[in-house]
């Protein structure tokens, strides 16, 4: 059994913990989530950071991070406003993007990153959620 836990601390708050059993969450529509990374705003620069065209941010792989952070650092002309560009989020794979965000409030509508489709989206709490289709075979290398 994999388990992850995290808690994330942003400017002295502690946001949440949460621990996930085999590394997948059943939810419903019979989609499966998994875990991918927490996404938290910057403004300094990271090593490594690559340019999201579609919304005129740099980010850091979270792969190459060893507790899986991407790091979000937007241009002043960047078209992302609200809590993407504010709060952090939690992202998550799953196989059908479109069956997996049925209900939630959109705060991106998805867009091709080059190695997935990704949309963010609120949850019923308030959270921002970033779900992640990848593309088969393809590498971490946003465009």
């Amino acid at each position: 059994m994999n388990r992850l836990i995290f808690i994330l601390v942003c400017g002295g708050v502690m946001f949440a913990a949460c621990s996930i059993n085999q590394s997948n969450l059943e939810i419903g529509r019979n989609s499966m989530l998994k875990f991918d990374h927490v996404g938290l705003v910057t403004d300094q620069k990271h090593q490594g950071e690559d340019f999201v065209a579609a919304t005129r941010v740099w980010v850091t792989n979270p792969n190459e991070h060893p507790f899986r952070i991407e790091w979000l650092r937007f241009e002043p002309d960047s078209p992302v406003e609200g809590p993407v560009r504010t709060q952090p989020h939690i992202a998550f794979s799953v196989p059908d993007l479109a069956k997996a965000c049925k209900g939630m409030e959109v705060l991106i509508e998805p867009f091709d990153v080059g190695f997935a489709v990704v949309g963010f989206y609120k949850t019923q709490d308030g959270a921002v959620v970033e779900l992640m289709e990848y593309k088969e075979n393809a590498e971490w290398k946003p465009q």
